[in-house]
């Protein structure tokens, strides 16, 4: 059966249940499928057979996909028509990746019905106790949140990488999830988080890309030799007192680090080490510049709190992030 012939059959489906006049009539999204945007559409989510992930035949998407629009899962969608749709399945679970006249889209339905994961809800934001709680859409109308499949054991089960950057501004995400179970679980240790407006809460420091416009979530990929997905990437790790509200920490004298990790097939979990590539002697020219950066200075007050700050700091915080000071630069600051 053709693409054009099963968008009819879908759309065949969509109208052809009787309604009582007791039913509220419910709003289908029309699927008029073009081969080009299946087909790219397809590639773009990187499945792989015997990965515990079904594709479904495209007459068996489309069906669920309208047994989907008649549940919770999918009946808030906007009903734009569909032009790319390629469904997957588990044990528990139905997997859709969607294109319509905007963007591509993901979405994950329980069986019973039930809504588990949608992309473009958390485009604007998610809950940090559970990143598949959207607290906001983009405001700008697109989709800012990429969804693929990965294999992080070398013969073993695809899971769901999230990708997300800021929809006002500069930051990064990066969420993973395994679909084994009867709903998403994120997997332990494998969220990352690039933002410098809230930090990496309670720790005093931020991470943020050397070359913000070249980030890759990977920049060394390979296997280990026990077939576990490993990786690297160097990044800044940056005091919160170092802020720039611009963002242009390019060209600041900042220690880099070299963030190793992979993926623990017995603890089902991600493996993180940091590890410093250099050290930088921190004068107070430095500071009194990130002084006038932060906008701080010529207030007495707010100047001498983040001076104090910077003190407190020194011996542990900037001292683990690759800082070391001299003594006549230690007394020049302890004096002020």
């Amino acid at each position: 059966m053709t693409w054009k012939k099963l968008a009819v059959f879908h759309l065949l489906l969509c109208v052809s249940p009787q309604v009582t006049a007791q039913e509220k009539p419910i709003e289908l999204s029309k699927v008029v499928i073009d081969e080009e945007i299946q087909k790219s559409l397809f590639e773009s989510t990187h499945w792989m057979p015997k990965g515990g992930i079904i594709l479904l035949k495209q007459e068996d998407a489309l069906n669920a996909w309208s047994r989907m629009q008649r549940e919770p899962c999918l009946n808030t969608l906007p009903t734009s028509p569909i032009y790319g749709l390629i469904g997957f399945k588990t044990e528990h679970l139905y997997i859709f990746s969607y294109r319509n006249q905007l963007f591509t889209d993901w979405v994950v339905c329980r069986k019973n019905g039930a809504l588990d994961f949608h992309a473009y809800s958390i485009s604007g934001g998610f809950s940090r106790d559970n990143p598949k709680q959207g607290q906001d859409i983009c405001s700008a109308g697109n989709n800012n949140v990429n969804v693929r499949f990965r294999r992080y054991e070398k013969t073993g089960p695809l899971l769901l990488e999230v990708d997300m950057g800021g929809c006002r501004i500069e930051a990064k995400y990066e969420l993973l999830f395994a679909l084994d179970r009867d709903e998403l679980y994120e997997v332990p240790g494998s969220r990352f988080t690039i933002e410098d407006f809230r930090s990496d809460q309670g720790n005093g420091w931020f991470y943020w890309p050397v070359k913000y416009n070249d980030y890759t979530r990977f920049e060394k990929l390979s296997w280990n030799e026990d077939d576990e997905l490993q990786w690297q990437k160097t990044l800044y790790k940056i005091p919160t007192q170092f802020h720039d509200p611009n963002a242009h920490y390019d060209h600041r004298n900042i220690p880099k680090i070299t963030k190793s990790c992979h993926y623990s097939k017995d603890n089902k979990k991600i493996v993180c080490k940091d590890k410093l590539k250099n050290k930088i002697e921190l004068k107070m020219e430095h500071i009194y510049e990130q002084c006038k950066v932060e906008d701080v200075c010529g207030y007495d007050e707010v100047s001498l709190s983040y001076l104090s700050s910077i003190k407190q700091s020194l011996p542990s915080t900037f001292k683990d992030l690759g800082y070391f000071m001299k003594e006549d630069e230690k007394k020049k600051l302890e004096n002020l």
